[in-house]
Order: C-alpha cells, then structure tokens, then sequence
C-alpha cells in the first residue's frame, strides 16, 4: 500500500437531465462514491406527492398520483427492497404538492391539503394513514387550505406543525395534535412563504425551515429554527442558493438535516445536496444526482433502519442518499490533520484510514480513538500540556490503536455480521509531532455498510 500525497488517497493493490425529458422507472443508492441503481422488481407508476418513514412498521409510505384523469391517491409502501402496492378502502382524492409527516407516538402518517389534479384549486382536508386504511379526519378548526405547505412531525412538543401561506406578512404557523388543528401566533416568526421545506433535527430538539417563494415570488435562503416557542432567524456563513420546492429530512445517524433540489429563481430544476449541521450549511458533491424536473414536489425521508435518505421524484424513480463517511472538521483552533477513508467500511471486510504525521520521521507514532455511535454533540474541548494545538474531541473512545509509520495508516477488521450495517462509528486519529506533544486529526463518522 503507497499513499498519493496529490490526491489525498492510499492505493492499494491485492491482498484477501438537468430538464427532465423522459420517464424513468429505476432505484439509486449512495455508496459513499456516487448514486448507482438498486433496481427494485416493482417501481411505482404514478407521481410522487409525499413521503414519510412510518418508523414502527419500518415502511416509507408514497402518495402518488396520475395527472389524466385525476384519480384518487395511489398508496405505496417501500420495505428497502422493493415497493408494494397498498389497496385501502378510502383513499383521499387526487392532489399533489402536499407533504406528508409521520406521528410516532400516534403510529399515524398525517396529510393536509394540496392541489386538485391539473386544473389547479387548493384543499384544507386531513387525513391519516394508519398502515392499513386512509381515514379523514373532521377537527373542529383546520388550517385555511393549503398547497406547497410544510408538515413535519415536532419529537419535543408531539405535535405536527404545518407552516404556510395562509396570511401575509408572516407564514402561517399551525399544530395538530390528533384531534384539533390549533394556530399559534409566534413572534417574530418567518416572513410568508411558499414551497418551503422543514425537517426536524432530534439531536439538537429544533425544527429546521429553509427557503421557499417569497411575496414577490422570489426564491428565498433564510435559514430558521423552531424550539417550540420561538423561531429564530440564522445567520450561517455559508447557504445554499434560494430556492423553493426542495425537499429535506434529517439524518438521524450523521446528525445531519439534509436538503436536496428544488426550482431556482429562473424556473430551472435544481439537483444539489446541502447538509446543516446546527452552525453551517456544507454542500456535498456527489459524482452523479437524480433528475430532475420543475414538477419534482418535496419527497424527501428518512429510513431509520437502512440509515438512508430516500427520494422519489418526478421520473417514478426513488433515490437513495447515504454517507458512507462524514468528515467532522476543522477539529481544531488554527488547523487539524485530515483523515481520509479509503472504503467504505464493509461487513465482513476491513476498514482503513490514512493520516499525515507532522514529524520529520517516517517512524511516527499515532494514535486512533474509536467509539460505537454517532459524534458527541457537543464535542469535548481539550488543552493539555501534551496536546500541541486545543482541539475538539468528538468520542469518548472505547477502542485505541497504536501504529508507527508516516503516514499514519490503521485497519480495522469488521466482523462478519449483518447486524452491523448501518452502524455509525466515530473515529479521532492523533500524531506525535517530533516526539514533544500530540497533534489531533479532524474526526470522521463511518457508517458500515452491507
């Protein structure tokens, strides 16, 4: 094995549409390099409208629907491996452009609004599916009808919280607790919008609002958070360009919201990936994205079993988005060492890293720290006399590994148990910078894969 200092990658030899123009019908998943197909047996024929991860009975529900004529929805459930059609006795009328949340303590995915087919209009109907059937709910105050709204499900307040258009100047700020729609009148609060998108972040207990069509139709890049009493205006150094029908979920193994497409100022399709992590936007570049189109909807969830990020867009074709790694840095005040991944870690199969010594000597000694789980949140500040930079810690280690050489290279073995996908595994290398005190890496956050 030789490391290419130039591309920042260990080599190793032996050893044990931009504008849709067409429809689609194929599966993709992130493998850490690029999308590629998993090619599912059955894929659904009818557009997607909403997408939510019913969490107790492991399924990602799908409202679809067909443009000619107007049918009632389609109701689709994916397992990981495929997609089945549900046949309920109810079903609610055709519509798009309606987000759909799931309620974890109900076991109940919520529905509000949207639009009626082709021709337009707006609905302010609820309904639930509870696994089996669709039943309409009757509350006694509803939100005023709605389209290109945003719902998500609030862990902290166990309400579902709808934000729309309803009244200018300020969005519409709605909660459904099971039986009644009640609003709520915070203050200040987002100004009005549509086409926005919100994800809730469980780790650090806030819902997260990005973007959306402003007053003048202009596409907005305002990033808000709600704590259940108060929303509050962000100011991050970096954000992803405005934009409205984008879609984001919230990544509970990286502790990441994620944000994907969208329609920019000029009607075009958007196909970035952004992720927030409570302090930043950080755009991640993949070598491939799926299509897609003006019409693509906010379809965006979370599959907390197979740790993936699940899209279905306009071409009848799902997308899956997962990490194999996630790089925590700058680790440190005034610099940290990078640690690179050189696979995905794999059941079965061991798991290397690479990092640059600050010493002279190519005999120096490292360190690797490594936990089960995600990254802590927030991460130990530590400024000793044998650190020679203050840096942060991101794990509390249960494994640590010794090994000379410059670079710094370590491999892991992972057992041979399936179990394991989908597992986080934190990691913090450290040097001995000519031999007087330790110098630590940036952390990185290694989910196993299959």
């Amino acid at each position: 094995m030789t490391f290419d200092a130039v591309r920042g990658r260990a080599v190793l030899f032996g050893g044990a549409t931009h504008q849709f123009q067409g429809l689609l019908s194929d599966t993709w998943e992130w493998d850490g390099t690029t999308w590629s197909p998993a090619l599912p047996a059955t894929s659904p024929g009818s557009l997607g409208s909403g997408l939510a991860y019913d969490s107790f009975r492991g399924r990602t529900v799908l409202l679809g629907w067909r443009t000619n004529p107007p049918l009632p929805c389609e109701t689709w459930e994916w397992d990981g491996t495929d997609w089945s059609r549900r046949f309920p006795s109810a079903s609610p009328p055709a519509r798009s452009y309606t987000p759909l949340a799931y309620d974890p303590a109900r076991r109940r995915t919520v529905l509000f609004g949207g639009t009626p087919g082709p021709r337009g209009g707006v609905l302010g109907d609820t309904w639930e599916w509870e696994g089996s059937n669709w039943v309409q709910a009757f509350p006694a105050t509803s939100p005023p009808p709605q389209a290109w709204h945003a719902l998500v499900y609030d862990a902290a307040r166990g309400r579902t919280l709808l934000t729309g258009y309803g009244s200018a100047p300020s969005i519409d700020h709605w909660e459904w607790d099971g039986v009644n729609w009640v609003q709520r009148f915070p203050s200040p609060a987002p100004p009005f919008r549509a086409g926005h998108a919100m994800a809730y972040d469980a780790a650090r207990v806030r819902v997260v609002l990005f973007g959306g069509a402003g007053l003048s139709q202009s596409p907005l890049s305002d990033t808000w958070e709600w704590d259940g009493n108060a929303w509050t205006a962000l100011a991050p150094a970096t954000s992803p360009p405005g934009r409205f029908g984008h879609g984001m979920a919230y990544d509970v193994a990286r502790a990441r919201t994620v944000l994907f497409g969208g329609i920019d100022g000029n009607q075009s399709p958007l196909s970035d990936t952004w992720e927030w992590d409570g302090a930043d936007w950080r755009q991640r570049i993949t070598a491939a994205s799926p299509p897609v189109s003006a019409y693509d909807g906010q379809g965006l969830a979370y599959d907390a079993v197979r740790r993936r990020l699940l899209y279905f867009g306009v071409s009848h074709a799902l997308w899956q988005y997962s990490a194999a790694w996630d790089t925590i840095g700058p680790g440190h005040p005034g610099g940290g060492l990078p640690m690179i991944c050189i696979d995905p870690p794999r059941v079965g199969i061991p798991f290397c890293l690479v990092f640059d010594n600050p010493s002279p000597s190519r005999a120096g000694f490292n360190l690797l720290l490594a936990a089960a789980g995600p990254p802590l949140a927030p991460p130990l500040t530590i400024s000793l006399p044998g650190v020679c930079v203050p840096a942060f810690l991101h794990l509390i280690p249960r494994l640590v590994f010794s090994a000379q050489g410059n670079p710094a290279l370590f491999c892991l073995p992972v057992p041979p148990a399936p179990a394991l996908a989908g597992l986080p595994i934190s990691l913090q290398g450290a040097s001995l910078e000519t031999g007087v005190c330790f110098r630590a890496t940036d952390a990185v956050v290694a989910t196993v894969q299959p």
